[in-house]
């Protein structure tokens, strides 16, 4: 059986710094632990005007299941690092840290995150 799968997801929304943001997150995660997943990420967030701020994050994962066996609802927690050197435009020299929060409900399709941190650049 496998021990690790590897997820990617795209979004878009708000942040402070870089006003309307496209985010992409690449996602590996353990499956040691199953239904609780431990994970490494590679997250880009894209400004408004086509910076980049690059980060990594290192998150914990539950999944919850239908009476069925479906996977119906995952939260995350995890914190991140803002990647000096990595990003481009005014983010090339970020530096910082955050705290993560997210759920992703299967049935809905709905999802939310919520990044809290400090960044210098």
């Amino acid at each position: 059986s496998p021990t690790e799968v590897y997820v990617e997801l795209e979004g878009v929304g708000t942040v402070t710094h870089l006003g309307k943001t496209k985010l992409w997150v690449g996602q590996h995660w353990g499956l040691s632990n199953f239904p609780d997943l431990e994970g490494a990420a590679e997250v880009i967030f894209t400004a408004a005007n086509g910076d980049e701020l690059h980060a990594d994050l290192y998150a914990y994962g539950t999944l919850e299941f239908d009476e069925d066996g479906n996977i119906v609802y995952s939260s995350i927690v995890g914190t991140g690092n803002f990647l000096e050197g990595e990003g481009t435009g005014r983010f090339l020299n970020a530096s910082g840290t955050y705290d993560f929060t997210g759920y992703f409900d299967f049935l809905t399709g709905e999802s939310a995150a919520l990044y809290i941190g400090e960044i210098m650049y």
